[in-house]
């Protein structure tokens, strides 16, 4: 989810920031908040590519192609 841009050289600042700021935030209030939006997207059909079961390859970690291939598809299609 984006919802902030900036240039390349700002962005490690930008991310400490706000990661300080998320740091303030009650930890039980973070973790709903997640749970809601991680079901939202389950009832939209869609199942994060972290979440699918592993398939055994020659690599024991996954490229950075194969990886970033496709970061959400639908349950339908996902392999069984």
């Amino acid at each position: 989810m984006v919802n902030q841009i900036v240039p390349r050289e700002e962005l490690e600042a930008f991310t400490l920031k706000m990661a300080e700021k998320i740091a303030t935030k009650p930890s039980m209030g973070l973790k709903l908040a997640k749970q809601s939006v991680n079901q939202a997207v389950d009832a939209q059909g869609f199942w994060p590519a972290s979440r699918r079961p592993c398939r055994s390859s020659s690599s024991p970690t996954p490229t950075t192609s194969s990886a970033s291939a496709s970061a959400w598809i639908p349950r339908g299609s996902r392999e069984q």
